[in-house]
């Protein structure tokens, strides 16, 4: 077994023992460890989804695969191969997702940021590339607060 499929049987059982902590009437009345499990959860879920994506497409290769060596007649094989072409392609992007998510996460990658941009020598041409920089997000903050201001 490689590095990638233990560490997908790891997330799978620690997907599973999650389920089964949040079962527990201890677990529920108890709000931290409850949060965090269901943060955990939430983490897990899209790589869980892609994991069990990748194995129903695997599957179906396989049977089109032989549907398409075993099948005798012309037509019916055209339309395996291209089965086959189209789940291929499926798996490739699968494959793509999972590494992404797979990838060792950061834990500072979560946490806020406070930049600060100004303009410094220059002159004018740095504060108007500045200006520049600082417009789409004083944008982007005006538009997540005027539900606020509502």
């Amino acid at each position: 077994m490689n590095h990638e499929q233990e560490r997908i049987q790891q997330i799978l059982h620690r997907y599973d023992e999650i389920l089964a902590s949040m079962a527990d009437p201890s677990i529920v009345s108890d709000g931290a460890r409850y949060l965090k499990l269901t943060k955990e959860l939430s983490d897990l879920e899209p790589v869980v989804q892609r994991i069990h994506d990748k194995e129903r497409v695997t599957k179906e290769l396989q049977d089109a695969r032989e549907l398409h060596t075993a099948e005798q007649d012309e037509e019916m094989r055209q339309m395996a191969a291209e089965e086959v072409a189209s789940l291929e392609a499926e798996l490739e992007s699968i494959n793509y997702d999972l590494e992404d998510l797979l990838a060792v996460k950061d834990p500072k990658d979560e946490r806020s940021v406070i930049m600060e941009i100004r303009a410094g020598a220059g002159g004018e041409e740095a504060a108007l590339f500045v200006g520049e920089k600082k417009r789409p997000s004083l944008w982007a903050t005006f538009i997540k607060c005027i539900p606020l201001l509502l």
